[in-house]
């Protein structure tokens, strides 16, 4: 399960609800463009940080790839909580 924390334009932020569960990595978000499965899909993992960064490019390029993170930047406390709220274990 992949539950959206939110969407931006045609970016759809999400976490998998089940990855953390075992190796409690830091908190991260992916974001993706497209439809899973079909043409021109594309999905990128970011840290929350601070500072927010680059944990794994998918298929963007690096402009993409800069927008990506300008959104999480500017969604980060949000996206934080959510994380948070998801995953209240000490990581």
């Amino acid at each position: 399960m992949s539950p959206t924390l939110k969407r931006v334009g045609k970016y759809r932020i999400f976490i998998w609800s089940e990855e953390n569960q075992a190796s409690f990595e830091d908190p991260h978000v992916h974001v993706a463009e497209g439809t899973k499965g079909r043409p021109g899909y594309k999905e990128a993992e970011i840290w929350l940080g601070p500072p927010v960064a680059e944990k794994d490019n998918g298929d963007y390029r690096k402009r993409e790839l800069n927008e990506d993170m300008r959104i999480v930047e500017q969604n980060r406390d949000e996206l934080q909580r959510k994380w948070d709220e998801r995953f209240p274990e000490p990581r």
